[in-house]
């Protein structure tokens, strides 16, 4: 354990190892096979915040949001941005699950 603290304490030194500050963001639980779709989904709405910003409207719909700000951005970020907003588009993909029951079923 001495050793292990002497080679932490040496790391933050030498700057390996830096303090977490809240505005670098957070860590969110959620199920295994749901994560990359959650990820997908707040990069979304990461960019439509900035292009937001940008467009200086509130915009409430991602790729809307992404079309106001298009004037200023280069066409590969607008691009970019608009590819990312299909990815995070994944929530609404869903296959059935076993033993679930929704009279909306055909």
């Amino acid at each position: 354990a001495p050793a292990l603290a002497l080679s932490r304490q040496r790391a933050v030194e030498r700057g390996y190892l830096v303090a977490k500050s809240s505005a670098a963001g957070c860590s969110v639980r959620v199920a295994p096979g749901i994560a990359s779709r959650v990820r997908a989904i707040a990069k979304s709405l990461q960019l439509q915040n900035e292009h937001n910003c940008i467009s200086g409207f509130a915009i409430p719909f991602a790729r809307s949001a992404t079309r106001a700000a298009k004037p200023f951005l280069e066409p590969q970020t607008y691009q970019k941005a608009m590819k990312m907003h299909d990815q995070a588009n994944a929530k609404h993909a869903w296959s059935r699950c076993s033993g679930v029951w929704s009279d909306a079923d055909s």
